[in-house]
This record gives C-alpha cells, sequence and structure tokens, in this order.
C-alpha cells in the first residue's frame, strides 16, 4: 500500500475509534429503523438508457492537490448538478478533503437522485453510520481492505438495502472482488503511487470484468471527448469530482460533457 494510503488508513482508524466513543455502535443499530431519508437506487440510476451517466463529486479539496473549491457551498452545487443532468451525487466525508459526514445529510435532504457516500470505508462500523446519515451507496477501495474484510463489507452494504462502487486499480485489486455478489465497480485511473491519470486503465480492466455489472470510470474524465471513449469501451458511468467543482460554470460544463451543449 502507498505510503500516503496507509497513513490515511492509520488516521481513519483512529477516527473511527473517537467516533465510537460519541455515538456507539450500539447507537447506530437503534437508529437504523428510524433512518428518516428515502431510500435511493444507485444501480437502477446508472442501468437506465444507453448514454454515459455521470456523478458529480462534492469536493472541496484533496490531499495531493490542496484546495480546489474550499468555499464550496454543497447544498447549491448539489441542486446544480441535479438540475444540469447529473444521475447521481458523490459527497466526500473525508477530513483530509475538507468533507463531513454533515456534508452527507445536507445534500441528501436536497435532492431526490442517490447519493453515494465517498470516504475511507475499513470498518462495518461505518456502514451503519452511512446508511443512518443518509447514503445511498458507499465506496469500497479494494486497495485498502483484504479480500475477506472486503465482501463482509458489501454483504452489510447490501443487507442494509444500500449499493456500493467496490473501486479498484488493477488487476491484484480485481482479483479481491467476489463478482457474483459485487454489482458496481469502480475503475480508478490514477495511480496510487505517483498520482498520474491514465484513461488506458479503464479500457484494460474493463475486459476483465463479466458481463452484467456496471462499470464506473474514476479520475481524469474532463472533456466529451473521455466521455465518448469511455461510452466506446462500455463503460456506463464517469465519476467526476474536480473537473466540476473548479468550472466557471458548472452547468455548462455538465452539458458538455453529456453531449447538451458543444464547447
Amino acid at each position: 500500500m502507498p505510503s500516503l494510503l496507509k497513513n490515511i488508513v492509520n488516521a481513519k482508524q483512529k477516527e473511527i475509534r473517537e467516533q465510537k466513543k460519541s455515538v456507539p455502535l450500539e447507537s447506530l443499530f437503534k437508529r437504523v429503523p428510524c433512518r428518516k431519508y428515502p431510500l435511493g437506487d444507485l444501480f437502477a440510476a446508472l442501468s437506465a438508457g444507453t448514454a454515459v451517466h455521470c456523478i458529480g463529486e462534492v469536493k472541496k479539496a484533496s490531499p495531493s492537490k490542496g484546495d480546489l473549491n474550499p468555499d464550496l457551498d454543497v447544498v447549491k452545487t448539489a441542486l446544480t448538478y441535479e438540475k444540469s443532468g447529473i444521475s447521481a451525487i458523490s459527497v466526500l466525508t473525508d477530513p483530509r478533503f475538507k468533507g463531513t459526514l454533515t456534508d452527507l445529510k445536507k445534500v441528501k435532504s436536497a435532492v431526490s437522485i442517490p447519493v453515494l457516500r465517498k470516504d475511507f470505508m475499513l470498518e462495518e462500523y461505518q456502514i451503519y453510520e452511512s446508511y443512518c446519515c443518509g447514503a445511498d451507496a458507499v465506496l469500497l477501495i479494494a486497495a485498502i481492505l483484504s479480500k475477506t474484510r472486503l465482501d463482509k463489507l458489501l454483504r452489510q452494504t447490501h443487507a442494509l438495502g444500500m449499493n456500493a462502487i467496490i473501486e479498484i486499480h488493477d488487476e491484484r485489486d480485481l482479483e479481491k472482488v467476489n463478482l457474483g455478489r459485487a454489482r458496481i465497480i469502480g475503475i480508478n485511473n490514477r495511480n496510487l503511487n505517483d498520482f498520474s491519470v491514465n484513461m488506458g486503465t479503464t479500457e484494460r480492466l474493463i475486459k476483465k470484468i463479466p458481463d452484467g455489472k456496471i462499470v464506473v470510470s474514476e479520475s481524469g474524465i474532463n472533456s466529451r471527448r473521455a466521455m465518448l471513449f469511455l461510452k466506446k469501451i462500455g463503460v456506463h458511468a464517469a465519476l467526476i469530482g474536480e473537473g466540476l467543482v473548479t468550472a466557471p460554470d458548472i452547468t455548462r460544463r455538465i452539458h458538455i460533457l453529456l453531449g447538451k451543449k458543444h464547447d
């Protein structure tokens, strides 16, 4: 595991321990039947039609690039995404991205499309936490989980009625995935060692994923040309964050990506 990722995981484990002190797992169990948010279906949203869907990410910063849009209004941005034709919204809740669980709750309360919690998920505690805070889906990163742990978290996610995007970066990650259970596979084009981006990663790995799965391409997608390339190789959706939150006109950028307007 790359050093930056290892440092993030270590910090996340500490954060989980602290969170458990303030909100014990038993307390989350009691909240599960009382979830106040309607449950959206990410799989269905990304399966509809034949066009490449766009998952818009609410992203203020990143560990590698620093601030992207630190004053981003998460609710206003989410509503803009929805009105502009985005199929689902990804909300970063990790502090290294200047995200919070409050952001997740606010976005879920404001929109009607599925909402994904994007964080470094390590324990079942976080799955219950995500559900109670309004997530319709979670991101499970294969690179930071053992094969057994990944499958356990996936089963728990499905048991609560949520979907999961299982994120892979290479063939080793794909070997950890229970393809009989997984429904949505995310292919991250970013190299975890040097942070370079190569769309060829999606092109290579999608050939190894069985039919019937929803494939989401992540990182480095910032043009209509890239979206057309993804459609050509059989991708169902693109997760886009930086390219949207740094755009002078978010609506125009989305319309260009979706082919509703020319650049």
